[in-house]
């Protein structure tokens, strides 16, 4: 046998060639590739199912917003006898969460709270859920008006009134001063009946709020 023939042998049993050597590394390259290639698509469809696991919330109900049509910075005049104040709306605020995310533990809110403040007055009103005007409740001077009734119609100092709301004292004590507030759909607020007291609004002309005036908040879960 020739010496470059056996130059040739001992090299091929000695060791690879260079091109031997890129194929075993794309043969590991290719095994590889096959085995990550499954746990990417798994983990892709986990974290796709989860996200389609996520609850949505509804959506807010504008509707709401005409029980107590007030931005901020809006004003209004009550009176009783011949005495005048005005009611400041300090803030009108929509709290909504659009979704909750899987596995996270919280609720879904859809309320609608305004604070208001006078000289002699302060209110907050709470609208828990803008789907059940039922859920709501008034703060006047530290004391809580619940949600009583709805009525179609009512006659307050000789003008008819329709689309109420009545809220009640509900812890009414001999120390309570006031008994009930009355609030009209697209007007708001038109009397506050305290228990020696009789309060009503001025201007009760109808309001229509341009939604993207009222602070919207978003909660996130």
């Amino acid at each position: 046998m020739l010496n470059f023939e056996k130059d040739i042998q001992q090299k091929i049993k000695v060791g690879k060639s260079p091109i031997q050597k890129s194929r075993k590394s794309s043969n590991k390259l290719t095994t590889i590739m096959k085995i990550t290639n499954p746990i990417r698509i798994i983990f892709t469809f986990v974290i796709v199912a989860l996200t389609g696991c996520a609850t949505k919330c509804d959506d807010f109900n504008n509707e709401i917003i005409d029980w107590m049509p007030y931005k901020k910075t809006d004003r209004i005049i009550i009176g009783k006898n011949n005495k005048t104040d005005t009611l400041i709306v300090n803030y009108s605020e929509i709290h909504h969460t659009d979704k909750i995310g899987f596995g996270v533990k919280c609720e879904c809110e859809n309320s609608y709270i305004i604070h208001l403040s006078s000289d002699s007055l302060i209110i907050n009103v709470l609208f828990y859920n803008a789907n059940a005007v039922e859920r709501s409740e008034i703060l006047i001077n530290n004391e809580w008006m619940n949600y009583s009734e709805r009525l179609d119609r009512l006659q307050i100092n000789g003008k008819e009134y329709t689309d109420l709301i009545i809220y009640k004292n509900v812890n009414e004590t001999p120390a309570s001063r006031f008994e009930k507030i009355i609030i009209s759909k697209s007007i708001g607020i038109i009397s506050i009946v305290g228990i020696n007291e009789l309060w009503g609004i001025k201007d009760d002309t109808k309001r229509d709020i341009d939604v993207s005036k009222i602070k919207l908040k978003t909660i996130d879960c």
